[in-house]
């Protein structure tokens, strides 16, 4: 982590507040680069959020540690939002250490959506046909991944063996937009 691109002109000078910074974010911890994207939905333009968790390990340490280079995709229940996964959740907590590519999505809104008038019923059919799909789609997107791996809790494990189950044999063309 010290001699990744990012960090290589602060390590020079270990003197500076630079350096201090970078290793105390290394000792407690501190080391991920987490990014909140957005995806629409095709059926009635609802935006979702994914969001992503990488390591700050430099590449060619993350290519010596990482076997499986396929982002992980969490997605929680009914009412769990985009940090579910990282409240008292060893399974995350673990794989964020080994430098993984890790996404949460959040199939039942958020901030974006929730509170408004307007905001959607979440009907089970559209997170199936439309959200979950938009959602995987984005993160497959954003990652330059065509594979990945799942881990669903409660609706979000539901949700995602409904959809593969009506569209692995056919795939699922125009599944939503992504913002780049």
């Amino acid at each position: 982590l010290m001699h990744n691109d990012e960090n290589n002109n602060k390590f020079n000078n270990q003197r500076t507040q630079e350096f201090q910074k970078v290793v105390k974010n290394i000792l407690n911890d501190n080391n991920f680069e987490v990014s909140i994207k957005t995806v629409r939905t095709v059926n009635d333009n609802t935006t979702l959020r994914v969001k992503n968790l990488k390591s700050e390990f430099s590449s060619g340490f993350t290519d010596a540690i990482v076997n499986d280079t396929r982002p992980i995709v969490f997605s929680g229940g009914l009412w769990n939002n985009l940090f579910y996964w990282e409240e008292n959740k060893p399974l995350m907590t673990k794989l964020m250490g080994k430098g993984r590519d890790l996404w949460e999505i959040e199939i039942t809104g958020g901030l974006e959506q929730d509170g408004r008038a307007n905001s959607p019923n979440y009907r089970y059919n559209d997170t199936r046909d439309y959200y979950w799909p938009a959602l995987i789609s984005g993160v497959q997107k954003y990652s330059n991944k065509n594979s990945l791996q799942y881990v669903g809790f409660s609706n979000g494990c539901g949700v995602a063996l409904a959809s593969l189950n009506m569209y692995s044999a056919s795939g699922k063309s125009n599944a939503g937009y992504y913002f780049d």
